[in-house]
């Protein structure tokens, strides 16, 4: 049975000067299945399925299988390739996956369709450019639980530490943490934790 093949849609970029069709002529098997362009910086699933990084990385941070993990107060967090560092849902069969980057594939491809690549290059780095102000990070927070000695003026016997641990600290400035009202004062600043004798009652974050 011969291979399907497919000509990608062309925008104005892929014409030249008197507006001819583009000269590569796509496989099917090599067009992205979310983007349905050629595959650049492709990822392999763990599902076996084949997609752009970026198509990959965009389509897990919307369909997450965990958005929070639960991990050790002692582990500490590590920054994080939204295309090969999260499992979600397979966007062609919607198993559970992960993916690893395919560099094989990719110099295949760079090989089989120079112009194109070369096209798809251009525009990932246009679109890098565009989103270079975003940052994706990974935050721990937590609690730790200590008993203490109650002490003549207060008999609470539980310490806790509340703390956030994020894997880039460079780029945040401060940490607002809001108690629960009966704590004074009841709205702290920290840049990694905070301890406080008794219940916490309620904490929220303000970055």
């Amino acid at each position: 049975m011969p291979k399907s093949h497919a000509t990608l849609q062309p925008e104005h970029e892929r014409y030249n000067s008197n507006n001819s069709p583009p000269s590569e002529t796509v496989e099917e098997d090599d067009i992205c299945p979310i983007c349905q362009l050629l595959l650049h910086n492709p990822v392999k699933t763990a599902c076996n399925h084949t997609l752009c990084k970026s198509c990959m990385a965009t389509w897990a941070d919307v369909s997450l299988a965990a958005p929070m993990t639960i991990v050790s107060v002692d582990e500490e967090p590590r920054d994080f390739d939204a295309a090969t560092g999260l499992e979600a849902r397979c966007p062609m069969c919607r198993a559970h996956t992960s993916a690893t980057i395919d560099d094989e594939r990719a110099t295949s491809l760079r090989t089989k369709y120079p112009q194109t690549f070369a096209e798809r290059q251009a525009e990932e780095v246009l679109d890098e450019d565009a989103h270079e102000g975003v940052q994706t990070i990974t935050v721990y927070i937590g609690n730790r639980h200590e008993l203490v000695e109650p002490e003549a003026e207060s008999p609470n016997m539980h310490q806790w530490t509340f703390f956030v641990r994020p894997s880039r600290r460079d780029i945040i400035e401060e940490v607002q943490i809001f108690l629960h009202p009966t704590f004074r004062p009841s709205r702290s600043y920290a840049r990694v934790r905070r301890t406080r004798f008794g219940d916490w009652g309620g904490a929220r974050l303000v970055w």
